[in-house]
């Protein structure tokens, strides 16, 4: 389980003289970064992942609870007991641990999304002590009820943060998407904030406390150490501060069905003032690590994955109908998605934009990436991985998404295999299953006409 360690390769994969691609011309394999599981008598898995060359740690507290966790009359609860937590601990007041990390020369943040929750601690390496003591009386707050004044706190600054998106451009649309791309069954058929702010109104302090007393179990919870400590000091410290938190009673594990594409499209209009028309169109996809998910990520890079991609020489620079263009494959537990969004260039309509996305996903799908585009796209996907391990919230991270899904210690290498062996045939498999034209959700978004109200 100890491997030897070597970050070195993003800096060579990143810093190489660039040469002509070949189709025949496989990269370097990656070094592995190594990593230790183990787990504590109620569950609760600890990963550690030491890096001498490093001179901060990251504590990264992972629970493997979302949004779409969430049944009806609790959406949004996830999201709210996150800010409920990341305010204060079990011994500390609102502010007071944010303050503490400060003064020490760290930082800490949380986010929610439809599969985790999670919770981070950066801290100059002396420090860890310090993290892991703050982490685990965060954990110790979600084992008891909330505090209705927590709560209250909690629902202001989500509403806060909903009435955000209703307000910037193009977020009707953006919170619209998962409804309309999901059954109304499927986990992920509503954003992850939830409700707040909304029609529908905000989970009742019910609803949340049972969706507490369901999921907040530290025997679920995986805790994960990166950076620069001593590994048996680590243990010490872990065993000190997350031992005496016991498991709780675990709720079922939500099982959907595998997602399979939509047998109709959908295409909505949408009214927008506040920027420049937009086009956005989403296709269902497999799960995160699923077959055709790799293939997919490769696909979209090609379609729409930067300068050189397709949707940008056409667009942007020959027929300039667009100012952005950006499509990306993300993959969850339950079900993955493709996005592509565009902005339209000064003077062109989100329609006369659309005709031309449809134009050329037609030419997309009858001619799918050439040998040159996927080894293109290989190795810019390698190099962007590699490269997003230097940042150390974003290795335990992706530590976090590898070892959550596949129960595997070889996050580097193991990923790195997965897109080495997709081949033109998978992809072109890929994107006739996944990204019909009958498949998608398209929000068309543009400016009033003018003389209307």
């Amino acid at each position: 389980m100890r491997l030897v360690h070597a970050l070195s390769i993003a800096m060579v994969a990143l810093g190489a003289a660039p040469r002509p691609l070949r189709a025949d011309a496989a990269p370097a394999p990656a070094t592995p970064l190594a990593i230790e599981r183990y787990r504590l008598p109620s569950g609760l898995e600890v990963v550690l992942a030491p890096d001498p060359t490093v001179t901060s740690v990251i504590v990264l507290v992972w629970h493997p609870v979302g949004s779409g966790d969430e049944a009806a009359g609790e959406r949004g609860a996830a999201h709210l007991l996150e800010r409920v937590a990341a305010a204060r601990t079990r011994h500390t007041r609102a502010g007071d641990g944010d303050a503490l990390l400060e003064r020490a020369g760290g930082w800490s943040t949380a986010s929610t999304t439809v599969d985790r929750t999670a919770f981070v601690a950066a801290v100059p390496a002396s420090q860890l002590p310090l993290a892991l003591w703050l982490e685990a009386d965060r954990l110790a707050l979600l084992t008891a009820p909330i505090d209705p004044a927590d709560l209250d706190r909690a629902r202001a600054e989500v509403a806060a943060e909903r009435a955000a998106i209703d307000d910037r451009p193009y977020g009707a649309a953006e919170l619209a998407g998962p409804s309309l791309l999901w059954l109304a069954d499927h986990p992920y058929a509503h954003p992850v904030i939830g409700d707040a702010g909304s029609d529908a109104g905000a989970p009742s302090a019910a609803a949340i406390e049972r969706f507490r007393a369901a999921h907040a179990n530290p025997g679920r919870v995986r805790v994960i150490v990166c950076g620069a400590f001593a590994p048996a000091r680590a243990r010490a410290l872990i065993e000190a501060r997350f031992g005496a938190l016991a498991a709780t009673a675990d709720a079922p594990a939500i099982a959907p069905p595998p997602p399979v594409p939509r047998a109709t499209a959908h295409r909505g209009a949408w009214v927008d003032d506040r920027a420049a028309p937009a086009v956005t169109l989403t296709w269902r996809a497999p799960a995160a690590f699923a077959p055709g998910a790799a293939e997919l990520e490769l696909a979209a890079a090609v379609l729409g994955g930067g300068p050189t991609s397709r949707l940008a020489r056409r667009l942007i620079d020959r027929e300039h109908l667009a100012s952005e263009i950006e499509v990306s494959y993300d993959g969850h537990a339950h079900g993955g998605e493709v996005a592509l969004f565009a902005v339209a260039a000064d003077g062109v309509t989100a329609a006369r934009l659309a005709t031309a996305i449809d134009d050329e996903l037609a030419a997309f799908r009858r001619a799918p990436p050439t040998a040159d585009e996927l080894v293109r796209a290989q190795r810019v996907r390698r190099a962007s991985a590699l490269a997003g391990l230097e940042n150390l919230a974003s290795r335990a991270e992706a530590i976090g998404r590898w070892v959550s899904a596949q129960d595997r210690d070889d996050f580097v290498t193991g990923d790195q295999a997965r897109f080495a062996a997709v081949d033109r045939a998978g992809v072109a498999r890929a994107i006739a299953t996944w990204l019909g034209r009958d498949a998608s959700v398209a929000a068309v978004i543009d400016h009033r006409p003018p003389g209307a109200r």
